[in-house]
């Protein structure tokens, strides 16, 4: 659907009188819902119960959600003065950490180069040393030689061993006669130490060797041997060898290694063996055994330099490992320097760095967010204010008011808010009233349904009567109907009453001629016997008297009988007549009633009207609500309680519409079974006619009933005065023997008139009888 400009709707509202200036209807221009439900408890006064008492659920305070306009300024205020520093300082952490990263990583570089300068030196410093102890006057001067004794040169060596402190044993031998020339420190077996490797590299180089370290057999532990060639100063042939020997413990001392500090070192020989360590349980294995990884990385880089972090024996640790070129280029010795050193104490100022970081970022958040709080509170307080009056307003404290001061947009707020509060004030009084009149129509609809459904139930009541059930009886109430009702039932009861005589009068008639029948061709026969046997009714007189005695009696008797038939013709035809009034005052009263119904079809037309009416007021009131949305939109988030208002005003609108489409519906249905309602009164009224129509005919068949009666009883009381006159003369009857004979004969002929006359009044009695007998009257 196409949606208005909000300009629009501002300029309708601007240039309608019954617009404020919130968009909110006032006077009389408010249109009602028809939902009194939602007024009873919006405005929950009417029903006599205060503001007070309405409990909102705990979402229509704003303090209590987490999403307050309060915390949401705190925490842009504190992420606007934090996310920088933390920014700036993670940032700076993350250059300044991989500087630092960088550095010590270089710095262990630098520090395993030194220990392998330092390694050199004390390596060159040995040869050097054992090359200059070959060379003492009293090894190489023959004529020194022969003058110091061996003793003597004893204590040469071991002045120069204490002297030294670094080594613990000097031997001077010659390797062809293997005799002692001189030593310092413990003895030694020469023969032994000739076929080491050291001794034959000498007499087959003829120059100085170091040789790998080695387990020492007096010492049990890691020592340097170095051996050089003893030459004679003059010939310069060589006349022996000195062999010096170094505990690698000194490495330690040297290097300089701190163990507080985290740092290892491993030396390992040519055949990768650790010789010299800071970790004495490493000696004698190799770095495969201990840094597996380490050992691949170094065999994979063909024994190159290399700086890498790995973890270790479940231990982060950087490894530095440097190949000695210098020593395998001056002695041949294919030495490698291993250098380890746990990350979390090479990387500490890199972890100060974060925590200074960390701790300043801390602090400068914690002020930030301080003054974030105290200038969030200090600007929300207008806001929060204006929050809390709406949600006043949204639990139906309607005399909120929020104090304006000043004239900017949060004055403007306050202003809006309460003229807000007195429109909806307006509109929940009107609200109630609209309750009150929908309640009073619903009333009246009730009243309405419940007439109709009583009208319904006294038709279904009344309907066997038009099968000629006179014995029901509609059930009388104490409304309009239950009038019309019981006239119903006094009229069924005077019909009944009427029925039942006609009914007895038929029977009485009925049986009359059936009993008289057989008398009466009884006589016809005995005249046409008295006519064929005059003779014989001569010699029988008496018994010719006592039977026209028995004939007078029966006739006297029958003539009584007429007399009565007569009688109750009579009466059934003034029963006939009352019927018939009886019948008019039904054709009347149904007439009414017919005339109450056509009014109750009006008044429901009059109801459906009442309806469109209302819905129509829906209509407006949901176009309203829907301007109102538009308008609470436009204000942003200071319109949103508003908004919510006005949405379930829509939502109501909404159902008062629907609910109006359904009376609607109602009311049709209504009106179509007031039309079958007329209708069938209608059809009631033309069988009201056609039975005053068969009364008319019923009543007819009376008086020719009674014509027939009066005429039987003429007839009868012939009967009865020939029979007395037959029983005067019976004692004449010889010699009026003719006079006999034609009075037989006109007594036959009567007979048979009178037999004839029975037989017709027999037929008109079970005709009256089956027309009476369509009546149930028990």
């Amino acid at each position: 659907m196409t949606q208005t400009p909000p300009q629009n709707s501002a300029q309708k509202n601007a240039n309608d009188p019954s617009w404020s200036s919130n968009g909110f209807p006032v006077g009389g221009q408010t249109n009602a819902t028809d939902d009194s439900s939602y007024a009873s408890e919006l405005f929950p006064s009417a029903t006599g119960s205060p503001l007070e008492q309405q409990q909102a659920p705990w979402w229509h305070f704003p303090s209590m959600r987490l999403s307050s306009l309060r915390t949401k300024a705190t925490l842009l205020a504190v992420a606007i003065g934090t996310i920088p520093v933390v920014l700036v300082g993670s940032t700076a952490y993350f250059a300044a950490s991989q500087g630092i990263r960088q550095q010590i990583i270089q710095n262990e570089k630098t520090n395993a180069e030194d220990l392998a300068d330092k390694l050199n030196i004390f390596i060159e410093q040995r040869y050097k040393d054992t090359v200059a102890l070959s060379q003492f006057d009293i090894l190489i001067n023959p004529n020194v030689r022969q003058v110091v004794t061996t003793e003597e040169k004893n204590q040469i060596l071991n002045a120069n061993m204490e002297s030294s402190k670094i080594y613990n044993s000097i031997a001077a031998f010659d390797p062809k006669t293997a005799e002692v020339i001189a030593f310092a420190g413990s003895n030694f077996n020469p023969e032994k130490i000739i076929s080491r490797d050291y001794s034959l590299k000498v007499q087959e180089t003829n120059n100085p060797v170091i040789v790998d370290p080695r387990v020492a057999g007096g010492t049990g532990e890691f020592s340097l041997f170095v051996a050089a060639p003893i030459k004679d100063q003059f010939t310069n042939k060589t006349i022996g060898i000195i062999r010096t020997r170094t505990s690698m413990t000194l490495l330690n001392q040297a290097f300089g290694v701190d163990p507080s500090r985290g740092q290892q070192f491993y030396l390992t020989d040519s055949t990768g063996q650790i010789t010299a360590s800071s970790d004495s349980e490493a000696l004698q294995k190799k770095i495969e055994e201990l840094f597996p990884k380490v050992n691949t990385k170094i065999q994979q880089g063909d024994q190159q330099a290399l700086t890498m972090i790995a973890s270790e024996n479940r231990k982060e640790q950087i490894f530095t490992y440097l190949p000695d070129s210098e020593l395998k280029a001056a002695y041949g010795l294919n030495w490698g320097l291993l250098v380890t050193r746990p990350t979390e104490v090479a990387f500490a100022p890199q972890k100060q760095l974060l925590w200074t970081l960390l701790i300043g970022t801390i602090i400068v958040t914690s002020i930030v967010a301080a003054i974030a709080v105290v200038i969030a509170n200090r600007a929300t307080i207008p806001i929060i204010a204006a929050t809390n009056a709406v949600a006043g307003i949204g639990q139906g404290d309607l005399e909120t008011r929020m104090e304006v001061k000043g004239e900017d947009e949060l004055a403007q707020l306050g202003a809006n808010i309460n003229d807000m509060a007195g429109q909806i004030k307006t509109l929940l009084e009107e609200q109630v009233l609209v309750a009150e009149e929908k309640q009073r129509f619903q009333e009246e609809q009730r009243y309405a349904e419940a007439l109709q459904n009583r009208i319904l139930e006294l038709l279904e009541e009344v309907e066997p009567v038009s099968r000629g059930d006179l014995t029901i009886k509609a059930r009388v109430t104490a409304d309009d109907v239950g009038t019309v009702a019981d006239s119903y039932n006094f009229m069924i009861s005077n019909l009944r009453q009427i029925v039942s005589k006609v009914q007895a009068a038929a029977s009485n008639v009925a049986e009359t001629t059936k009993n008289n029948e057989f008398s009466v061709q009884s006589l016809s026969v005995e005249a046409s016997r008295q006519a064929e046997e005059i003779a014989q009714i001569l010699k029988q007189a008496q018994e010719m008297t006592e039977s026209v005695r028995l004939v007078a009696f029966n006739a006297q008797k029958a003539a009584t009988v007429v007399q009565q038939a007569a009688q109750t013709v009579e009466e059934g035809d003034s029963a006939m007549n009352r019927t018939v009034d009886g019948i008019v005052a039904i054709r009347e009263t149904v007439a009414q009633t017919r005339q109450k119904v056509k009014y109750l079809g009006e008044s429901s037309q009059k109801i459906s009207t009442v309806v469109n009416l209302i819905s129509s007021f829906a209509a407006q009131t949901k176009l309203l609500a829907f301007n109102a949305s538009i308008e609470a939109a436009r204000a942003g988030e200071e319109g949103r309680g508003f908004a919510v208002v006005a949405d379930e005003v829509r939502t109501l609108a909404q159902q008062s519409a629907e609910a109006s489409t359904e009376i609607e519906k109602l009311v049709a249905a209504i009106q179509g079974e007031t039309n079958e309602v007329i209708a069938a009164m209608e059809a009631g009224t033309e069988q009201v006619v056609t039975g005053t129509r068969l009364v008319e005919e019923t009543r007819e068949s009376l008086n020719k009933i009674t014509t027939a009666s009066t005429e039987i009883n003429q007839l009868v009381e012939a009967i009865t005065k020939a029979t007395i006159s037959q029983s005067t003369v019976s004692e004449t009857v010889t010699q009026t023997m003719t006079n006999i004979a034609e009075t037989s004969k006109q007594t036959s002929k009567e007979a048979n008139l009178v037999s004839s006359s029975f037989e017709q009044l027999r037929v008109v009695a079970q005709e009256l009888q089956e027309d009476v007998s369509q009546f149930k009257i028990s």
